[in-house]
């Protein structure tokens, strides 16, 4: 019997093979690696439409680099990079000590050690993902604390005085008695008695928050 008797009985008789081209993949398709052939192997797809042919030795175990390493059909498989330490954001981009990777974005949660981990120029309780967190203080966490407003050193718009000025009381006129003159003035005061400023205080009392770590 020829060749080409040969191949068509055994085309004829194998009933699993597939042969079509698959038009997203470029490969054979497959059931099993006997479909595919000597020096081949069937790779099953991950979108759950079957198994394709590749040489023996072109799949490996899938390493986020941006290529179908496995060759299933899907890009750095198995490695999210929302939440991946090593793979943040990006293949290959690990997170530093003292963060955690949160939705693609190391993130500060050594709040206790003095450095700025994260980078983003806050270090410790005053970085904004550290509130209820642990920081230096045993048993404390980072939260916050309320303080006066610092004076700017200016009264608070009130005049230096409240313009109180002499009453302008002049002499009584009395004619002089013969006798030592009559005190002259009319004892009005020389000023109201104004205060030297209306007692506002320095600062309005107000108040404002600050980071720390609290009990």
């Amino acid at each position: 019997m020829n060749r080409a008797a040969l191949t068509l009985m055994a085309l004829l008789t194998c009933t699993t093979c597939s042969f079509g081209v698959d038009p997203n993949q470029g490969r054979f398709s497959c059931a099993t690696t006997v479909d595919c052939g000597s020096g081949y192997v069937c790779v099953q797809q991950a979108n759950g439409s079957g198994g394709r042919c590749f040489p023996n030795g072109q799949c490996t175990p899938e390493i986020c680099d941006g290529r179908d390493n496995d060759c299933d059909g899907v890009i750095d498989n198995g490695f999210n990079l929302q939440t991946d330490n090593l793979n943040c954001g990006a293949c290959n981009h690990a997170c530093p000590s003292g963060t955690t990777c949160t939705a693609g974005t190391c993130l500060e949660t050594d709040c206790s050690d003095g450095i700025d981990n994260d980078g983003n120029g806050l270090t410790d309780c005053a970085d904004p993902n550290c509130p209820g967190l642990p920081c230096n203080d045993a048993g404390s966490v980072c939260g916050t604390v309320w303080i006066p407003i610092p004076s700017d050193g200016g009264a608070d718009a009130g005049p230096s005085a409240d313009g109180g000025a002499a009453d302008g009381g002049l002499a009584d006129g009395g004619v002089s008695d013969g006798g030592a003159n009559d005190a002259g003035a009319d004892a009005g005061t020389p000023a109201d008695a104004g205060a030297a400023a209306d007692a506002g205080s320095p600062t309005d009392a107000g108040y404002m928050a600050v980071p720390a770590c609290v009990p």
